[in-house]
């Protein structure tokens, strides 16, 4: 396994439990940016199990990649699968797998490649992008944004070490 690959995923699902505890705060379940945040959340969820199917070229079908009125133990459920799924897939990383080129199709039909790395980077990514929104709208809710900076997942985690 690429230990900087695996050393980020660990970042991205600690993000992602912090956020998920967030969300479970949020002072007002049925505020508008409350369900906003909780349908984003859905939306990182979706798309990382679509990229790991994509990666695995996987023929399925793919996840509803925005799904709606998402409620917290959905997220929670979700977020468990998805993170032993791709917990398993990172096992077999490797640095000559990392430069494989990855063919797949997107939702608009259009057919792409992309090396795995540059989809690894973009999965971090994406996730990053949206946890900034979901931070927004708990804010606006009333509720308490989750920290989930990279520096500071670096730093307790070099603390406990």
């Amino acid at each position: 396994m690429n230990l900087r690959v695996k050393r980020l995923f660990d970042y991205e699902r600690e993000s992602e439990k912090a956020v998920l505890r967030a969300l479970s705060a949020c002072p007002d379940h049925q505020h508008p940016e409350c369900q906003r945040a909780a349908d984003r959340a859905g939306h990182i969820l979706s798309a990382k199990r679509e990229w790991l199917r994509r990666l695995e070229g996987s023929e399925g079908e793919a996840p509803e990649l925005f799904p709606k009125a998402v409620t917290p133990g959905e997220l929670d459920t979700l977020s468990v699968a998805t993170a032993e799924l791709w917990a398993a897939w990172l096992e077999g990383l490797t640095d000559a797998k990392l430069r494989q080129v990855c063919d797949f199709a997107a939702y608009d039909g259009g057919l792409w490649s992309a090396h795995v790395e540059d989809i690894l980077t973009h999965v971090l990514n994406h996730s990053s992008y949206h946890r900034g929104q979901i931070a927004t709208s708990i804010a606006m809710a009333g509720g308490t944004p989750a920290v989930t900076d990279y520096i500071r997942f670096a730093a307790e985690d070099r603390a406990q070490a």
